[in-house]
Formats: C-alpha cells, sequence, structure tokens
C-alpha cells in the first residue's frame, strides 16, 4: 500500500482512525465525542484505500429485508419466538455492537445464539477495545458460526452518544477491518452514512471499503427517497458495485423515536417521527410509514434490499420481532 496521507497531528482521532472519517462526524466537521475539530473532515483530501482486498460479493436476492435486533443470548425462548416472527424468505437480522447492548457478550456468542436459533445474521464486529489479534480472533470465532455477513464498522465511542465516561482504544478503523476479515474468506458488509458531512466524501468512502473487500453495503438514514437516490448514482460514478441496503426507520413509541434521535449522522425523512408520534394510533402510523417508506425504496434503481432499522418500541425482543413482521408483510403484500 503506498504511503497514507497523515491528518492535522495538532488534532487528534479519539477512535486512532487512520482511513476516516467516520460516520460521527457534526454538521460543523466536529467530533461526535467532544465536538474537536475532525482532522479527516477539515482536511482538503480523503486518504485513500489502494490495496485491493479479496472482495466476495454478497448476493442479496431483490427484495432482501434486514431488521435490526438486540438478542440477549442469555434468553434463547426469546430468540426463538423472534425466530417464528421472522422465519419469512430473505430476510435477515442484523446484531450490532453498540456500547448501550442489553448484555456484556461479545459478538461471536450472540453470533451462535442466533444461528441456534435459526436466524440468518449480519454480525457486527467493531474495533473497539481490540487489538488487531483480538479482533482476527473474533472475526474467526463469529465466521464460525455461519453467518450470513461479518459486518466491520469502526464503532461507536463510550463518549459519544451516551456520554459515558472512559478512555478505549481502537485496535483499527472500518477499512482495516475489512481487510483483514477477507483475508479469513468471509462474506463482509459494511456500513455509509450518506447524510454526514462532508457528504462529498461519503461515495468515494464507500467505494474505498469496497476496494478493501466489502461486498455489501448496508446504509445509514439518510433522508427523503430522492436523497438515497442521489447518493446510490454518486456511489455508481465513484465506481460502487457491491449491493446497497437502504435504511427505512422503525418508530412506534417516544423511547424508539429517543434511541434514534441520539444516533449522530443520520437523517430521517423530513417529519417522519412527528407524523408518527403525533397519531391517534403511533404503532399503526409507525407501522403504515414504514411500509410506504420500504416500498419506495425497494423501488429506487440501486437498492439491493431495506434495512428495517431502530429500537422500533421499547418492548421486549419478540415484540420487536413481531413488529418487524407486519412491516415486512405490509411492504410485501400485493
Amino acid at each position: 500500500m503506498s504511503e497514507v496521507r497523515v491528518p492535522d497531528t495538532a488534532v487528534t482521532c479519539p477512535k486512532d482512525m487512520t482511513y476516516g472519517p467516520c460516520g460521527g462526524v457534526t454538521a460543523t466537521l466536529g467530533c461526535e465525542v467532544d465536538d474537536r475539530p475532525c482532522p479527516f473532515a477539515n482536511d482538503d483530501a480523503l486518504p485513500r484505500w489502494e490495496r485491493p482486498g479479496a472482495s466476495r460479493v454478497i448476493d442479496v436476492a431483490p427484495g432482501s429485508i434486514f431488521v435490526d435486533l438486540r438478542p440477549d443470548p442469555t434468553l434463547p425462548g426469546e430468540l426463538a419466538e423472534a425466530a417464528v416472527a421472522l422465519g419469512l424468505p430473505d430476510v435477515h437480522v442484523l446484531i450490532g455492537e453498540h456500547v448501550d447492548d442489553p448484555t456484556p457478550h461479545g459478538p461471536a456468542a450472540v453470533a451462535a445464539a442466533v444461528a441456534d436459533a435459526g436466524l440468518s445474521a449480519v454480525s457486527t464486529v467493531t474495533c473497539r477495545g481490540r487489538t488487531g489479534d483480538e479482533l482476527t480472533r473474533e472475526v474467526e470465532a463469529v465466521a464460525a458460526t455461519g453467518p450470513f455477513a461479518v459486518h466491520c464498522v469502526t464503532g461507536d465511542h463510550p463518549s459519544a452518544r451516551l456520554h459515558l465516561d472512559g478512555d478505549v482504544r481502537f485496535g483499527t478503523d472500518s477499512l482495516g477491518l475489512v481487510s483483514m476479515a477477507t483475508r479469513s474468506g468471509v462474506a463482509v458488509s459494511v456500513a455509509e452514512s450518506p447524510a454526514t458531512p462532508p457528504r462529498a466524501w461519503r461515495a468515494p468512502r464507500l467505494a474505498d471499503k469496497q476496494r478493501a473487500g466489502a461486498g455489501m453495503c448496508i446504509l445509514n438514514h439518510a433522508g427523503d427517497v430522492d436523497h438515497v437516490r442521489h447518493f446510490v448514482e454518486d456511489a455508481r460514478d465513484a465506481g460502487v458495485t457491491v449491493p446497497l441496503v437502504a435504511a427505512v426507520p422503525i418508530i412506534t413509541d417516544r423511547h424508539s423515536a429517543t434511541v434514534l434521535d441520539r444516533f449522530p449522522g443520520l437523517e430521517l425523512p423530513e417529519d417522519f417521527a412527528a407524523r408518527v408520534l403525533s397519531a391517534d394510533d403511533p404503532r399503526a402510523a409507525g407501522i403504515e410509514a414504514a411500509v410506504e417508506l420500504g416500498r419506495e425504496l425497494l423501488a429506487c434503481p440501486g437498492i439491493a434490499g431495506i434495512n428495517l432499522s431502530g429500537a422500533g418500541s421499547d418492548r421486549a425482543t419478540p415484540a420487536r420481532a413481531e413488529l418487524a413482521a407486519e412491516i415486512i408483510t405490509g411492504i410485501r403484500r400485493r
């Protein structure tokens, strides 16, 4: 790999990134952690990945649907109930690894429990708090559970979003993790945030993730359908050919709206949350809004699937799975 341009050393990245910026850049080009200037977003050039990876394009069936899930591996009964609700064709669960996940179990343990329940999973591994060797072992352990893909992201910082104290090291960033994971032969997905500044760098950065070996991208919430369509065009112009999955917000109560609102770098369709929460029946309104947006996004050229994203409600995993199943049924109803 050619020499990497080093960003302004007067401003350091709390995530130890080399190939930033991450999805946590604020509207003023500050850092999500403490609003210091982002050393990447404030520079005049994007650090580029130039070493081709062993890419494995993921075969995403047209109309596939991914569902955010935060399961507790110590509650197999709940997972079994969720599996009944989500046992639908071309439906996969996206298992995140967030700072505020309900249990301290690592990705491999959660992935194994999800596989035992018979669910097809996209299992996230973050770089947060792991050395390079630890990341290699974690990816290999997740891969051994037979997931649909390993989702490689830099990860959120404890001081961002939830304002938790503590310093944490990141063994690498998303591009480095992608490159490492693909060498193990596993199918790799990545994330990108089209609505996060600097927007002009998001499509080229996704092209770099593809160059590093990514085989699919799950997009963060990017506003209205027209905004998603424009990003798809920008991504194709940048050389991106991997399947793109667009996000559909799942909001049925104030809790689910608050959870999404905490995440930096996302942009919901205009008045989406307000329309749902002001309805006489927010649950029914949230389902209807998600069905409508999901259908529109699936009809958008270049979008292979959608991700039903967010907590959905403040209820337990089985109830959230049933909610997602209602939305999926509505989207696919002819």
